[in-house]
């Protein structure tokens, strides 16, 4: 059961990596390959083909991007230094990947030929914990109830678009710019304690 697992999971891992690079036009057949795994695992594990594929990404995405919260929540008490660490986090992820990568979860929503409601929940609900989890994060941090869930909503749309921009200049210039006005967004209510440094500077 254990390796009937593993294969999956990494049918699912390399399926990211390619939505990530490429968006949903790509095929099962790349996904086997990059996964390494053999053809029967295509038709064992989606039956149902790419879209269930793009639905697991998609919560996969969702469970990371909730842990990530979490473990820089931990890190960084300020809210400003939270919501900048956020930041630094893509940004290192941007530049790793030598900005041939972008969000999958992104890539999956702008795309043209998607009929699937299933994928459509998926994605809604991979933003929505996201931002449900940056919320609860700057609440714990002291800042107030509206003004965290309009905070979290602008920085995940913040930095999904920034990406993007990041991707097309070849430049984390975008990221770096959000990082700077991160604490207009919170103002003056957050409890700031002392000026914050990039993630692991």
């Amino acid at each position: 059961m254990g390796e009937v697992a593993t294969v999956r999971e990494r049918m699912i891992d390399a399926g990211e990596i390619l939505l990530a690079q490429r968006g949903y036009g790509i095929t099962l057949l790349e996904v086997m390959h990059m996964a390494g795994t053999p053809r029967g695992s295509i038709y064992y594990h989606f039956p149902n083909g790419k879209e269930e594929l793009a639905v697991e990404v998609a919560r996969k995405v969702g469970d990371d991007l909730v842990q990530v919260v979490a473990r820089i929540g931990r890190k960084k008490d300020d809210p400003v230094a939270f919501l900048q660490g956020l930041v630094d986090h893509h940004t290192k992820r941007m530049v790793a990947a030598d900005f041939g990568e972008g969000c999958p979860v992104l890539a999956i929503t702008v795309s043209v030929d998607i009929d699937s409601p299933e994928l459509d929940e998926a994605v809604a609900l991979t933003f929505e914990r996201w931002t449900e989890a940056v919320t609860l994060q700057l609440r714990a941090k002291g800042v107030a109830a509206t003004l965290s869930a309009d905070v979290a909503s602008t920085i995940v749309s913040a930095i999904e678009g920034a990406m993007v921009v990041c991707r097309a200049t070849r430049s984390a210039g975008p990221l770096k710019r959000l990082r700077a006005v991160v604490p207009s967004l919170v103002g003056p209510t957050s409890r700031r304690r002392s000026p914050s440094r990039p993630e692991g500077s």
